[in-house]
Order: C-alpha cells, then sequence, then structure tokens
C-alpha cells in the first residue's frame, strides 16, 4: 500500500470488472489520443487485456476511485519468454507518490512469477516521466522505432 500526503491508504490491486470504466476513462484523460501510438486506446484495448491478460492488470485506488494503472501482456509477439507492459497511467492529481513505479514494478512482479525472462516497454520520446521510470526500474533502450505517417485529403 502507498500512503498519500493525507496518509490514507492508496491500495494497488488487480483490476476487477468494475474498474473497466475508470481505467478507460482515466486512459483517456492522461494519453493523448491522438498521438501515435496511443491511438489505440480504446474501450476494446481495455477490454481485451482484462479478458485476455487478467493476471497482468493492476489499478491504484484512493477512495473507491482508481487513480492509477497498469496493463501488460503475458508475451511479446513471437518471444513466449519475454512479457510486455504496454500502458500505464496516473491522474497527475497523485503524481510525485511513486504510484507510476509501484504499478509497473507490481506488473513486472507478475510477470517474473510467471516465469518470464525478459519484459519490454515503449516510451514516447516526449514522455520524459515515464522514460525516468522505466530507467529507474532497470530497463535500457534497445531499440528505437519510428512511425512513419503519410497523409491524404479524405
Amino acid at each position: 500500500m502507498v500512503m498519500n500526503s493525507e496518509n490514507k491508504e492508496i491500495l494497488i490491486r488487480q483490476m476487477q470488472v468494475e474498474d473497466l470504466p475508470q481505467v478507460y476513462k482515466l486512459g483517456l484523460f492522461c494519453f493523448d489520443i491522438w498521438e501515435v501510438p496511443y491511438q489505440a486506446w480504446t474501450v476494446r484495448e481495455v477490454a481485451y487485456h482484462f479478458e485476455a491478460e487478467k493476471d497482468h492488470c493492476f489499478v491504484a485506488v484512493f477512495n473507491d476511485k482508481v487513480v492509477g494503472f497498469s496493463l501488460g501482456a503475458e508475451t511479446y509477439d513471437v518471444m513466449l519468454d519475454t512479457g510486455q507492459i504496454e500502458w500505464t497511467a496516473v491522474h497527475p492529481d497523485y503524481h510525485g507518490q511513486n504510484l507510476g513505479s509501484r504499478l509497473f514494478e507490481t506488473n513486472c512482479n507478475s510477470m517474473i512469477k510467471k516465469g518470464k525472462r525478459r519484459i519490454v516497454t515503449d516510451v514516447t520520446q516526449t514522455n520524459d516521466a515515464a522514460r525516468r521510470m522505466v530507467e529507474r526500474a532497470g530497463f535500457q533502450i534497445v531499440a528505437t522505432v519510428n512511425f512513419w505517417i503519410k497523409e491524404y485529403k479524405a
């Protein structure tokens, strides 16, 4: 558990079906869904993770409100020994309380318990806080991917 500035407990636990709407809305609030690669943030994305990857879906809850989450996948593409943490977010009102790191670490630990030898994640170049978080967790950049887009008039 994490204590907030009012010394009240912020619980980190596995996501439940009742959390789905709050997780989706928090993602909309935290992610710029017009920025690549966040365009994949949809109700379907959240529901998929809950249904197919339930063991790797965690939320931070304060006063029955979801204030952060981390969604992962047990495998990364064809690398069966590699898990992936795909989405982690914390409401800005709760920044500075180490919640993102705690959620990320909880998800990493869930994958290690399942025998994963590696865990991958991705961070956009402009997200300095997330970059620092994954670096503190011991992750290293091994590849840089550029998204190439050509827009056409409709």
